[in-house]
């Protein structure tokens, strides 16, 4: 009788979770740019309230009230855009130019490229040490993680590994950048304070590791694995995966709500999934969101839990737009949030 009535428990949770959706719509916003371009990354600055938005195919980054909606401004000669990075202390940020190979370097007070710092081959993620003052930036194919004094925007040195590289992180709590091996399924860890390889692991039930985001309380990594369809929660004190969730194809970019502890992943096949994480060793998937094809990228706003993507295509019309979407929260989780506010 017990074993029947956990299993109706079961079932009546997952239907209840698929029955309630966990985002809706909330708004969007045209841009500027030429329509039926790729996009790529995002980023949100808390200190201005603004989201930039890299626009690969037109060569151009896009400046949006995160509040609002409202589209600001333009920064251009950003050739071929694909990352981008936040440093909010020296009011600057760093693009990742894959067709001229270098890392732009843009002063916000003026919103235009001040300087323009080499690259070799697909710069792409990076990451922001803000204890060591340091840019991390993945050259993709050239297999090395480029690294910047960002006091200087000069090179301090490059560190080279045997694969292709996904995203890097920086962990705050532990002080450690890591960054995804996509070729060798495996995680690199670097040592800041020596900018050297402090070791590798094996990312299990996994291929292709490309994006990530970390709960650095929690000492989790979420992991998109592109070759194999899969979002994987990757325990960095245990270095193995504990917990993977079949996803629809064409994964990329990740974001992650900590404050919601949901964690968003942009299928390009037209889904974002949805893993809610309840603690540091439970997860369940609450959805696969239906969007346009061709979303690379998201962000999510921690204050007012907005997701933000760009679209090229909408419903097979080339667009030009930022697409906004506001986090549905059930019950328990809404009272949970107040809780923890």
């Amino acid at each position: 009788m017990k074993i029947i009535l956990a299993l109706f428990v079961f079932f009546l949770g997952s239907f209840l979770r698929a029955e309630t959706p966990s985002l809706k719509h909330s708004g969007s916003v045209t841009l500027p740019g030429p329509v039926g371009r790729r996009f790529e990354s995002l980023k949100v600055d808390y200190k201005n309230h603004y989201i930039y938005v890299a626009h690969f195919g037109a060569d151009q980054v896009y400046v949006v009230d995160s509040n609002t909606g409202k589209y600001i401004k333009t920064i251009s000669d950003t050739p071929g855009v694909g990352g981008i990075e936040y440093v909010s202390s020296l009011q600057k940020i760093y693009t990742s130019n894959f067709t001229d190979e270098s890392i732009g370097v843009v002063d916000l007070k003026t919103m235009k490229v001040t300087k323009r710092i080499s690259a070799e081959d697909k710069p792409n993620g990076s990451a922001y040490d803000f204890d060591h003052q340091k840019l991390y930036v993945a050259d993709e194919n050239s297999k090395n993680l480029i690294v910047i004094d960002v006091k200087t925007d000069r090179h301090v040195t490059k560190i080279h590994f045997e694969s292709k590289l996904g995203m890097p992180q920086y962990d705050p709590v532990k002080k450690r950048v890591y960054v995804n091996l996509q070729d060798q399924n495996l995680i690199g860890v670097i040592n800041p304070d020596k900018d050297s390889v402090e070791s590798e692991f094996p990312v299990q039930k996994c291929k292709g590791n490309h994006g990530m985001a970390i709960d650095s309380a929690l000492h989790l990594a979420f992991i998109g694995c592109e070759v194999s369809s899969t979002l994987i929660v990757y325990d960095l004190d245990l270095h193995k995966t504990i917990s993977k969730f079949d996803i629809p194809l064409g994964v990329d970019g990740i974001a992650y709500d900590s404050k919601l502890k949901r964690v968003y992943a942009a299928c390009d096949s037209g889904s974002i999934a949805i893993l809610q994480v309840e603690d540091a060793t439970h997860f369940h998937k609450l959805a696969d969101f239906k969007i346009q094809d061709k979303v690379h990228s998201l962000a999510v706003n921690l204050e007012n839990h907005k997701i933000f993507f760009p679209v090229e295509d909408d419903d097979g019309k080339p667009v030009s737009k930022l697409v906004i979407l506001d986090a549905v929260l059930d019950k328990a989780s809404s009272e949970k949030k107040l809780e923890d506010e």
